[in-house]
């Protein structure tokens, strides 16, 4: 019984890790094609075709430093969760948290993804203070502005 219940923790645990690379490559892989997308629309590739050495480093930043948010992420949305509530939770409705919650954050950051590439064509750059104003102001004729100037 005991060697029963072992394996199925053990199956359980590898399920989880499962889902967590899953969503932590999909999170990498949604921020690095930001990235690339906003070199290859903003950026003039006859000037960068000689600073190869320098764009490859400046993906590695990024690279880095996707590592370090998505850490952080992980940490609030599964460890935490796993190390306060766990023993409450049936194994299986966990699961279904973790697939739920990283769905939503990869949706989350997605749509991030592609408004930070519309505020850069909108405002010319990257999000800033300015986003909170969005809701102050006339945030419909501002939305009428951005359909019509994409």
């Amino acid at each position: 019984m005991l060697k029963n219940q072992t394996n199925r923790n053990f199956i359980q645990l590898t399920n989880h890790l499962r889902l967590l690379l899953a969503f932590s490559f999909f999170c990498l892989a949604v921020l690095s094609a930001a990235r690339l997308s906003n070199l290859l629309f903003f950026g003039n590739l006859d000037e960068l075709s000689p600073q190869q050495s320098d764009i490859a480093a400046m993906f590695v930043m990024g690279l880095r430093f996707d590592l370090k948010v998505l850490a952080t992420l992980l940490f609030i949305i599964y460890c935490l969760p796993t190390i306060f509530a766990a023993w409450w939770i049936k194994p299986e409705k966990f699961h279904s948290y973790l697939h739920t919650v990283f769905s939503c954050s990869l949706l989350l950051l997605l749509m991030l993804a592609v408004i930070e590439f519309g505020y850069w064509i909108f405002f010319g750059g990257p999000l800033d203070v300015m986003v909170f104003g969005f809701f102050e102001d006339d945030t419909l004729a501002i939305m009428k502005t951005i359909i019509a100037d994409w």
